[in-house]
């Protein structure tokens, strides 16, 4: 059997990933917005260059993050498919990263996974050990990431420098570049330093000169505030969903540079008993786990048994009625077969995927339009969810299935 390559989608980068080992590659993809097909060409040829340790081969494992819906999963097989491959596996973050981190621990333990990205971020409660890892509860939120925080600071920057000098940095992509490049530094420094300096090139009569903004911790844990709002909304929802107190989680897993943050570290201790459990690690840690799993697909380790969950409800929408399929955080693989009234035309109907988020509106994102066959009588949709979270769908005539 070929090795599987391994692929992230969200490590940060090639270079740190390839660090975990020789034997397998992995590839930093962002989930949205990017030639999958590319950095998986690139990412095989890597795997070649490497030697005959790192043989490429057909198959990947990818992780992916849990907020990604069934229909983006699909497409992104579909890219996966096109350049040449085989997805062998698909891993939510949260459980990418566990496995990872579980390969140094002996002991059992549960867990509460922060996976913050650029863009994105998933929350979990997964119970581990050695052998065996199983997400009780996850949730995310596609649209959260670090980036919030830097285009929150980077307004402040652009704001402060509108006040001094009258130059609107927002009025050109290259000055809203600028400032989101300061912003993005100021929000590092700030993670270990209570003040920090901003340096603003500022041109004025064609001539250039700094304009110094001082930017505190707490000046920047205000201008998040919204965003911390979020975060602790997902903890506070997920460690409901898994029927889990403070006193129950062993250790708070944070992977990504976003938990550095200050803000972000005392609201994550405000949710557990044992304040020094909290562990950072980096973006690259989902990619390690990947790693794993390829090397135990390759048969060169004891391969971990992954138990995951949906990270959203599934629901059919037909005649104006919407019929519920299979509920949030129900165990994969899963299953669920639904009656439907048949016309005598041929009739549509839409499965959709709806992801609650405590304090806000559900977010709805269609998956796939279904054909349903001339009536009269009723017709059955079976909808399967594979452990991968991809999903299949299957109709029939009631009198079929007989």
């Amino acid at each position: 059997m070929s090795r599987p390559v391994a692929v992230d989608l969200g490590a940060a980068s090639v270079r740190s990933a390839v660090q975990f080992g020789t034997r397998t590659v992995f590839l930093a993809i962002e989930p949205r917005g990017t030639d999958v097909r590319a950095h998986l060409t690139r990412a095989l040829r890597a795997a070649r260059d490497l030697g005959p340790k790192a043989e490429s081969g057909p198959e990947v494992v990818v992780t992916v993050p849990g907020s990604l819906d069934p229909a983006a999963r699909a497409a992104l097989r579909s890219e996966i498919e096109a350049a040449g491959a085989v997805m062998r596996r698909a891993l939510g973050h949260a459980a990418a990263s566990v496995i990872a981190h579980a390969v140094t621990r002996t002991e059992p333990q549960r867990l509460l996974v922060v996976d913050i990205g650029s863009g994105s971020t998933d929350v979990a409660v997964v119970d581990a050990d050695r052998d065996t890892v199983e997400v009780r509860a996850s949730t995310g939120d596609p649209d959260l990431g670090g980036t919030g925080v830097d285009a929150a600071l980077a307004t402040h920057v652009a704001a402060q420098a509108a006040a001094a000098t009258g130059v609107d940095l927002g009025a050109s992509e290259a000055g809203a570049s600028l400032a989101r490049r300061l912003a993005a530094v100021a929000k590092v420094d700030l993670s270990h330093m209570t003040e920090t300096r901003i340096h603003l090139p500022v041109v004025q009569d064609r001539q250039v000169d700094l304009l110094d903004i001082d930017v505190s911790r707490s000046e920047i844990e205000a201008l998040a505030g919204d965003l911390l709002d979020r975060w602790d909304r997902l903890v506070t929802q997920v460690m409901l969903e898994a029927g889990t107190g403070p006193a129950e989680i062993d250790e708070v897993l944070v992977v990504g540079a976003a938990g550095r943050m200050p803000g972000i570290r005392a609201m994550l201790r405000r949710h557990v008993d044992r304040h020094d459990a909290l562990t950072l690690a980096g973006p690259e840690l989902p990619a390690a786990g990947a790693a794993v799993l390829a090397e135990a697909l390759a048969g060169h380790r004891p391969e971990p048994t992954v138990f995951e969950t949906l990270g959203m409800a599934i629901c059919l929408v037909h005649a104006g009625s919407t019929q519920p399929v299979l509920p949030y955080g129900s165990p994969l693989p899963a299953r669920r077969v639904v009656k439907v009234a048949l016309g005598p035309a041929e009739g549509r109907a839409t499965l959709q995927a709806v992801r609650p988020v405590r304090g806000e509106k559900p977010q709805v994102r269609r998956l796939v339009e279904v054909v349903l066959p001339t009536g009269p009588g009723r017709g059955h949709v079976r909808v399967d969810v594979d452990t991968d979270g991809f999903v299949d769908v299957q109709v029939s005539r009631e009198d079929s299935d007989r």
